[in-house]
């Protein structure tokens, strides 16, 4: 009698879970798919800022480069005014810009013609050793055959040395213009210029601006 008692019990009970299992709402499945969590940011890494420069040098050349870095500033208007370019007169500044990092071209006008002062920033070695190129030969075209055994391509060009500009300076002539090469005490330097006169005046204004 007890057995069948107990066997009931357990019928009914099982009854009532399986109800309340069928009530319950279903779960939703898991998402195995989904996207990946954010990354924790723990705070200890930062950005590697690398300076060359402290901030209130930066886009500055160093301390005592030569024009401070700017070659346009070897030569200001009033200096073209005080010298007499290829004997014709003195000239006026009308342009001014930097063709490279270590240059400045200086577009002047004398009369009704304009000429192009070049100031270049030099090596030693260009100093010591500077390249000249000889004026062109404008002697009577000689048409007898040429003797290939002994005639050169170019003339050798002496250079000219110049006193009282910068510590020490040589000139040489570059085809239809002449360069003055400059020596100061940070640097070298040279000024390009239709004549020599031109040249050599330009380079000792150019030597006083040069530190």
């Amino acid at each position: 009698m007890r057995s069948h008692v107990a066997t009931a019990g357990v019928v009914l009970a099982l009854g009532v879970l399986a109800a309340a299992c069928a009530d319950a709402p279903a779960a939703e499945p898991s998402d195995t798919v989904g996207q990946l969590p954010e990354p924790t940011d723990i705070g200890t890494i930062s950005p590697i800022i690398v300076e060359t420069l402290p901030p209130d040098l930066e886009g500055t050349a160093p301390p005592g480069s030569i024009f401070g870095g700017d070659p346009c500033t070897a030569l200001v208007p009033a200096d073209f005014t005080q010298v007499t370019f290829n004997a014709v007169g003195s000239g006026t500044l009308v342009d001014a810009f930097p063709p490279s990092i270590d240059s400045c071209q200086f577009t002047v006008e004398v009369g009704d013609d304009q000429y192009v002062v070049v100031v270049q920033i030099r090596t030693q070695s260009e100093f010591e050793s500077p390249q000249g190129t000889p004026p062109p030969d404008t002697s009577p075209i000689d048409s007898s055959p040429i003797d290939t055994a002994t005639s050169t391509s170019a003339a050798e060009v002496t250079p000219d040395e110049i006193d009282d500009v910068g510590n020490a300076a040589v000139g040489v002539t570059q085809g239809t213009e002449y360069e003055v090469i400059v020596e100061v005490d940070n640097g070298w330097f040279s000024v390009r210029t239709p004549d020599a006169t031109s040249a050599t005046y330009l380079a000792g204004r150019a030597a006083t601006r040069a530190g």
